[in-house]
């Protein structure tokens, strides 16, 4: 922002046209800034498991749906007696993350969050990506915080993709990754 303010004082009195295009750049890119610091702010929040983990999954999936325009269908009713109190907001925290891994890097239109006996599935109609590349990267923090949170709780984390083709044929999805709850 500071770089764009500094050329629009060099260019407004010569090219006032390239100083609104600037400005219009300029206010979008700032407006996505507050955006992500707001999400950011969101996310330390405590989460709002205390109304149940179920509820708070959809209200998490309703707002993601709602901020970025890709669809989330959340399956989910029976979470709650299903996951101990101490894991509901680490269960939470990996929806959460798992949500935005796919606004930013699956180029999907829409997302599914199942719960399928002892696991929970999110899944999502995206362009895949290579596992095993993934794997060989080292910051790739989103995931490593995914896994450590369920490693935390005795649980265990699966991803599932598969580049350009479905990850998982009954579901036609680019992605999916999967939390067994131990």
């Amino acid at each position: 922002a500071i770089f764009q303010v500094e050329y629009l004082d060099r260019v407004i009195d010569d090219s006032p046209k390239t100083a609104r295009a600037e400005l219009a750049f300029l206010r979008t890119m700032l407006r996505d800034g507050l955006d992500e610091v707001r999400s950011f702010i969101a996310a330390l929040r405590p989460p709002s498991v205390d109304l149940g983990l179920a509820q708070a999954i959809t209200d998490a999936g309703a707002a993601f749906a709602t901020r970025h325009g890709i669809a989330v269908e959340v399956s989910v009713e029976k979470i709650d007696q299903r996951v101990p109190r101490d894991a509901k907001a680490p269960i939470l925290r990996i929806v959460q993350e798992a949500l935005q891994n796919v606004r930013k890097h699956a180029a999907a239109t829409r997302v599914q969050v199942n719960l399928a006996g002892e696991h929970l599935v999110i899944s999502d109609n995206g362009r895949g990506f290579d596992v095993m590349r993934l794997a060989s990267v080292r910051r790739n923090f989103g995931l490593q915080f995914m896994r450590e949170r369920a490693e935390l709780m005795g649980s265990s984390l699966q991803i599932e993709s598969r580049q350009g083709g479905d990850a998982h044929p009954a579901s036609h999805t680019g992605g999916s990754l999967m939390v067994t709850m131990a």
